[in-house]
């Protein structure tokens, strides 16, 4: 007998509601390195923050590999085994990240994390998007989902950073294993343990691909995070690297290209909105990895606490509510993506405006929350105008290979190469402006010993020096943005306006309208899961 739902029948309603919204929260949330906590793991640990950093991206390629193979393992596997299984999993995981002194060994905890971590949200989301939308309009269930996994995803990382600030980071793992464990008893108590659907056999996936691709993605993770550190293509590493990471490349898409059931459909990517909505997608990473300069800023000129830098990221909360509330009425009015997506990097070009002009010595910290709710306004417009122009016209299996890109290139990819080059501008700024301030200062003189010495003119000098790297690189952020702006004013995101146009002339005309319309609406579950898919963080 299958079953539909996830619960036994005796299980009130209101209850399953419930156990669905607490049963998400650690697939949402739950991660072996959690970004807030790099700075107090890198000194407990003694490694350097890339090598964090490096473990953290680590689970975004974990998620990216376990996307394609969503349709193979629901047939295969009952609900209530993904889910129990997964939580287990995932609560082995942050022991070991949690007792471990190898920074390596998180990072292949980390992968094996996003991994897992994604059957199981998929588990959760096709019901939340059944509760949110009956009809299975996307229309409203981006604008709803995607505002509360960001605003999750911002209250686990202040949450997280909390208890490492005032006990331990190891004690946030902790946590996150105690509260698995409690839904894994919750799942293994209340979930039924029917089928969903008819089993079928997990035959003739290729799993040399899996492994190819875990590879090549895990080199370049490697080539992006450490590029600053080993001097970029001056060391041997980042060379090979680089080499190794094109050779894997263009073997993995020709073993795609020539299998029967390839791992990843390799045809989706020459379709126009794809392209360009990764692209953006990347361009995104500009602006979000700007803000390390920023709390560099923060913690190195004004003096702020981490738990303080953190605390200013639940001012996104609101900035999320509102790019969730105008995505609603923009996409169920229809409108063009086009000014829609302009919203999103409008928000994160004024967001910067208002910082370039707020950096000084002495700053109050609610001068950072308005920026900060632009923040929120951008990140939540753009994922969701994004995902929507980026999932048009594509099958079931295109659809599923160009989420699980755009889900690596928003959270990874365009993270990682930003930041790196981020990372090298700040320290080559922040070294010419030392200089420059120092062939100005003489320490024997009169003033500059009322002053302290050299040392505290040093100090000063080394101040003075962050804030105007951070400036700079403020200020060529936002020149990108308006070139950013242009390319998207000038670009056309295909409106079905325009489609409609045509199909009206030409039936005026008397001509055939064959091969403009729709091909249909794909099977009910098919799409369920895809839209699932397109929102799996």
């Amino acid at each position: 007998m299958y079953k539909r739902g996830l619960y036994h029948d005796w299980v009130p309603k209101p209850l399953q509601l419930l156990l669905i919204i607490v049963t998400t929260l650690p697939f949402l949330a739950v991660s072996c390195v959690f970004p807030t906590n790099i700075i107090d793991m890198s000194s407990g640990m003694g490694e350097i923050s890339e090598a964090f950093s490096f473990a953290s991206n680590a689970m975004y390629i974990g998620m990216t590999g376990a996307i394609p193979m969503l349709f193979r393992t629901k047939p295969y596997f009952r609900s209530k085994e993904i889910v129990v299984g997964g939580l287990l999993i995932m609560s082995l995981l942050c022991y070991v990240s949690s007792t471990t002194d190898n920074v390596y060994v998180i990072a292949f905890a980390s992968l094996l994390m996003g991994f897992f971590r994604m059957f199981g949200t998929i588990e959760f989301i096709l019901p939340i998007f059944f509760i949110i939308t009956p009809t299975m309009d996307r229309r409203r269930f981006y604008p709803t989902f995607y505002p509360i996994a960001i605003i999750v995803g911002q209250y686990a990382g202040f949450y997280m950073s909390s208890l490492a600030y005032r006990m331990f980071w190891e004690h946030t793992y902790l946590v996150a294993i105690i509260y698995c464990l409690a839904c894994a008893l919750l799942a293994l108590v209340f979930m039924h343990n029917s089928r969903g659907m008819k089993k079928k056999p997990f035959y003739q996936f290729h799993w040399t691909s899996l492994l190819l691709f875990f590879t090549m993605m895990m080199v370049l993770n490697y080539v992006l995070t450490f590029a600053k550190f080993h001097g970029w293509f001056q060391s041997e590493l980042i060379w090979w690297g680089t080499v190794a990471f094109f050779v894997m490349l263009v073997l993995f898409i020709a073993i795609q290209r020539s299998i029967k059931r390839p791992f990843m459909e390799m045809d989706g990517f020459s379709k126009r909105n794809v392209i360009h909505s990764l692209v953006m997608i990347a361009l995104l990473g500009l602006f979000v990895s700007s803000g390390s300069m920023q709390n560099t800023y923060m913690m190195g000129v004004l003096g702020y606490s981490s738990l303080l830098t953190n605390q200013l990221n639940l001012a996104m909360f609101p900035g999320a509510i509102i790019g969730g509330i105008i995505c609603f009425f923009w996409l169920k009015h229809n409108l063009d993506l086009k000014e829609l997506v302009m919203i999103g990097f409008g928000s994160y070009m004024v967001a910067h405006i208002i910082l370039y002009f707020t950096i000084a010595p002495e700053v109050q910290v609610a001068f950072f929350i308005l920026p900060t709710i632009l923040k929120g306004i951008g990140l939540c417009v753009l994922y969701i105008s994004l995902a929507t122009y980026c999932s048009q016209q594509l099958t079931i299996n295109q659809m599923l290979t160009a989420m699980a890109t755009l889900v690596m290139i928003r959270s990874f990819l365009g993270q990682a190469l930003f930041g790196s080059i981020l990372t090298w501008a700040f320290y080559k700024l922040q070294l010419q402006n030392l200089t420059n301030l120092a062939s100005h200062m003489d320490a024997v003189d009169f003033m500059g010993q009322l002053r302290g010495g050299g040392l505290m003119l040093y100090k000063s000098a080394q101040l003075q020096a962050i804030m105007l790297a951070v400036k700079q690189l403020m200020g060529y952020t936002i020149i990108a943005g308006f070139v950013i702006l242009i390319y998207i004013a000038l670009h056309r995101f295909g409106s079905t306006r325009y489609r409609r146009i045509v199909i009206m002339r030409k039936r005026l005309k008397g001509h055939s309208v064959e091969g403009y319309l729709s091909r249909g609406r794909k099977p009910k579950e098919e799409r369920a899961i895809e839209d699932a898919a397109s929102v799996a963080m």
